[in-house]
């Protein structure tokens, strides 16, 4: 192959289409997708029968007929009407609503763009009909036997969600609209890219390895803690744990209040599970109070001041900072047994594994 010359948009210069949506296709990170999300959006006829509608809007559809064909810029004004085959007398069957470019250059002798069902083959286990050339599915159709009407239960939205077509549009660099379970794989993610999930709220950026959580819009994320002295308190009112995660960094807030001292063991460790694993333990990572409410033998009611722990990297450990009276946690342990009311209050910062 040979240095493309002269380049896209060069002064005086002249250019072949493919040229151009050559370079549209890299501003757009060599990925295509609806532009907004409501855009062609297949719903049913508001008198059902055998059509269905797709919306105003524009999909950016990449060429598959040749190696250097870039991507073209489509639209539809208005709401139009695709027409659905009739119904097979004896099988169901899928058809794929499909926004299409036809382009004489690569084959055929038709260059159109057309938005339009493709007729699936009726059959007891129906397949869906194989996706045409430089094509956007924007929906999947199920048509039973004898159908007459296309309802909103026989659509299947497809425009973010078909193979090799996770995610929006999007320039280069910019953020990828997409769900968690349709986060963008063609082309490979790279490293740098961001995505918003709209299912989770969540900004994240690929590392190279991994999606990482950049930004929670959310703020804070609840999640139940165990307690445990040696065995796990059965009866616990859980008065706050939240955390919130930003890249590789977890932090939050942790109050729990014992009901009954049941399943736990005088004399042992007191250990709380931690929210997310941790890239390692053994490290102070916070600081708290452990309010003794039930004085039953050992130590005074009152506050006591903890130090935090990752005892492992899923559990905090907790360690005395007053040592007065009787060293309240001793060596990360608690003379008494837990009781009701007693109570665990304390912070946290630490890295996440991931």
């Amino acid at each position: 192959m040979a240095v493309q010359t002269p380049c896209v948009f060069i002064q005086a210069g002249s250019h072949p289409a493919e040229d151009v949506r050559r370079a549209l296709y890299a501003q757009l990170g060599l990925r295509g997708g609806i532009v907004q999300s409501g855009d062609l959006v297949v719903t049913a006829n508001g008198t059902p029968n055998l059509t269905v509608n797709v919306a105003t809007g524009q999909v950016v559809i990449p060429g598959t007929e040749g190696t250097y064909q870039g991507a073209y810029i489509c639209e539809n004004r208005g709401s139009l009407s695709v027409a659905i085959a009739a119904a097979d007398a004896t099988n169901p069957r899928y058809d794929l609503i499909v926004a299409r470019v036809r382009d004489a250059a690569y084959s055929g002798a038709t260059n159109t763009f057309a938005i339009e069902a493709v007729t699936g083959t009726p059959a007891a286990s129906p397949a869906e009909p194989t996706v045409p050339a430089n094509s956007w599915v924007l929906a999947r159709v199920s048509v039973v036997a004898l159908d007459t009407t296309i309802s909103s239960g026989d659509i299947v939205d497809r425009r973010t969600a078909g193979t090799g077509q996770f995610g929006q549009a999007a320039a280069l660099g910019g953020t990828i609209i997409c769900t968690s379970t349709t986060r963008p794989t063609v082309p490979a993610p790279f490293e740098g890219m961001k995505i918003y999930e709209t299912d989770t709220d969540l900004e994240l950026t690929y590392t190279g390895a991994a999606w990482v959580n950049t930004a929670h819009m959310l703020g804070w994320t609840s999640y139940t803690p165990t307690w445990v002295q040696s065995g796990t308190l059965t009866s616990v009112t859980v008065n706050y744990a939240k955390y919130t995660k930003v890249g590789r960094r977890c932090a939050g807030n942790v109050q729990l209040t014992a009901v009954s001292g049941a399943g736990a063991v005088a004399g042992n460790a007191i250990t709380v599970t931690a929210p997310l694993t941790a890239a390692a333990s053994a490290m102070v990572v916070g600081s708290g109070y452990l309010y003794n409410a039930s004085n039953n033998g050992t130590n005074a009611i009152g506050n006591y001041p903890v130090q935090v722990y990752l005892s492992t990297t899923g559990v905090f450990g907790f360690l005395s900072t007053d040592v007065a009276p009787s060293g309240v946690l001793g060596v990360a342990t608690f003379a008494e047994i837990l009781q009701a009311s007693d109570v665990i209050l304390f912070h946290f910062s630490y890295e996440t594994a991931t």
